[in-house]
């Protein structure tokens, strides 16, 4: 009986550490290359320390991808609970076809939407070993009160810090972009990640269908 106890203890103390750089590198980019639909929601920020909020994008959505191509489609909005707004996106070998039906963004922004709706890393797993390779400084983390680890990037030549969050499953859960300019304005990028089932999907975005509907069609 003691030995057992002994061995659930053990399992305990294991299952409680952080994991080091390299494995956890290597869990969630193995996570985001065999998972390959999603749906979420997406809450996209971006602003300065004097400007904390210039720019806020909601979306909800369905992703996916494999190694030579993408497809998504997302309803969007200024604010989360009208997504007024469609973006459907294919993506083929650096072809892209786009559909989209806003009020807020034209033609000239749909590469803004994209980036803003998915992250580069979410569209390319295998971005976060270039991220690895190119950083000065790697070091992981466990986010306190809560129960999610990060792993933080520093590129001191360009002054970027990127930080990847992850929930204990290695879901992707947050990335956050911080860019520092000569003056010592430090600029920032934040994308949050809701993950959905199927079902709760389908509910949300019928709301969202129903407010598209309304709206004068503007496709582009």
């Amino acid at each position: 009986m003691k030995i057992l106890l002994s061995l659930i203890c053990f399992s305990i103390i294991l299952s409680c550490q952080q994991p080091s750089e390299d494995e956890l590198i290597h869990d969630i980019h193995n996570t985001l290359i065999t998972q390959r639909q999603y749906f979420y929601h997406v809450e996209y920020a971006e602003g300065s320390k004097e400007t904390p909020s210039i720019f806020r994008l909601f979306g909800t959505g369905k992703l996916s991808r494999n190694k030579q191509s993408s497809i998504s489609q997302f309803y969007f909005g200024l604010n989360k609970d009208r997504k007024d707004n469609y973006l459907h996106l294919i993506q083929y070998e650096g072809e892209a076809i786009e559909q989209l039906h806003s009020l807020i963004f034209d033609e000239a922004g749909i590469d803004v939407l994209t980036d803003s709706l998915h992250s580069a890393i979410l569209l390319n797993p295998d971005l976060i070993l270039s991220l690895k390779k190119n950083s000065d400084q790697v070091s992981t983390g466990k986010i306190e009160n809560d129960d999610l680890f990060f792993i933080e990037f520093i590129n001191k030549k360009e002054e970027t810090k990127i930080v990847l969050k992850t929930d204990p499953s290695y879901q992707l859960t947050g990335v956050n972009i911080y860019l520092n300019y000569g003056s010592g304005e430090q600029y920032y990028r934040s994308w949050s990640f809701q993950y959905l089932d199927k079902g709760t999907y389908q509910e949300q975005i019928a709301q969202s269908e129903k407010q598209l509907q309304s709206n004068p069609k503007t496709f582009l």
